[in-house]
């Protein structure tokens, strides 16, 4: 009986062990699948992006630096930037311009910017050129084609102009988060005809092109930019046109667009679907002055910092604004925020620069809210 007892308690034993392991209607492998992720929190995937505006090498900005392939003269342009642009995963600027083959270089009208330029900006932090704008052929097709060899020399992510037909934008991993770029131009100067014979190698902004690239890179990446270099020099804001293409970008499947080519801050529409438009950043670094263009607008930029999250979707977290400036320090064209001299976080500032720079940040602030 002692036996018989003792198995009676054992084999009660193995059920109540079977019972706790697997509940009603469960398998036991998928009971350990959930206890595994109940184990396994995912953390969110954080990638920060920043953007700044035209990129234009006129020839007093360069004037004073040494060339001789000397890209660090060349650096102190966004020295003051690089705690920004270091800071982010990845940072993109519109060149607006193209080079010559042979290194000759050309002001307005036709830029053609000093090689240097392009490892210079890669020694800032810059991980990206837009390279689609209306002077994107000043320097003709070879001049295009080199500035594209020079971008892949440095290494640098470029696009908006091609040397490859089958190429279209890119996409890039930034801490697992894939983001792809595409870039057009609404206009070439008159001289998209060089491209003829090579139509791939710019960019056009038209809308079934657009819609066509959009349709075949949705599908790889998690959030999609487009930079449009578009509308018109100077406006006091986006036209109704501009602001309808715009919003048929977005349809497509875009997430965001930050545009460029008017030389001023045109302003930043937050949608209640998570997507933005940034009509035009303006200028980031050149020497448009009021006196020249008749109105101070061209001598804030606007800078962005986007800061986006994936865990099962991908969404914006932050969007902030920076103003920025050109100021002169020692014969030096620098780019600067226009709160860090507010400040007093930049040595050797004259007083006529800390007044703009006050004045610069309300003018910016209001242009990035009002349109």
């Amino acid at each position: 009986m002692k036996k018989i007892h003792q198995s009676l308690v054992l084999l009660l034993v193995i059920f109540l062990c079977a019972c706790q392991q697997v509940g009603p209607g469960e398998k036991k492998e998928d009971q350990q699948k959930v206890a595994k992720g109940q184990e396994e929190v995912k953390e969110a995937q954080i990638a920060r992006l920043f953007f700044v505006g035209d990129v234009i090498y006129h020839y007093p900005i360069y004037k004073n630096l040494a060339r001789n392939e000397n890209p660090t003269q060349f650096r102190t342009h966004y020295e003051l930037m690089e705690p920004y642009i270091q800071g982010a995963d990845f940072a993109l600027a519109n060149y607006e311009g193209s080079v010559s083959p042979d290194g000759q270089t050309h002001s307005y009208p036709m830029f053609r910017a000093p090689h240097e330029t392009i490892d210079a900006l890669k020694l800032n932090g810059f991980d990206a050129l837009s390279t689609a704008n209306n002077h994107c052929l000043d320097g003709g097709v070879d001049g295009a084609k080199k500035l594209i060899d020079l971008c892949q020399e440095k290494g640098l992510y470029q696009f908006g102009t091609y040397k490859d037909p089958d190429k279209k934008g890119i996409l890039v991993d930034i801490n697992g988060i894939q983001v792809g770029f595409l870039a057009y131009s609404e206009m070439f100067n008159g001289l998209d005809s060089l491209a003829k014979n090579e139509p791939y190698l710019i960019s056009p902004l038209n809308l079934d092109q657009v819609k066509a690239d959009i349709d075949k890179m949705r599908p790889q990446c998690d959030y999609l930019i487009v930079l449009p270099h578009w509308g018109t020099e100077y406006a006091q804001g986006p036209s109704d046109h501009i602001k309808a293409m715009a919003n048929e970008i977005l349809s497509y499947g875009a997430d965001a667009i930050i545009g460029s080519h008017p030389h001023v801050v045109q302003g930043l529409e937050r949608r209640n679907d998570g997507k933005f438009i940034a009509y035009s950043l303006g200028n980031s670094l050149s020497n448009q002055k009021r006196a020249f263009q008749n109105t101070k607008r061209v001598e804030g930029g606007l800078a962005l910092e986007l800061t986006l999250s994936k865990r099962e979707k991908t969404r914006v977290i932050g969007l902030k604004e920076i103003a920025t400036m050109v100021v002169r320090r020692q014969g030096l064209a620098q780019v600067a925020a226009c709160q860090d001299i507010m400040d007093g976080k930049i040595p050797g500032i004259s007083q006529e620069d800390l007044a703009r720079s006050q004045e610069l940040y309300q003018q910016v602030l209001e242009d990035t809210t009002k349109y």
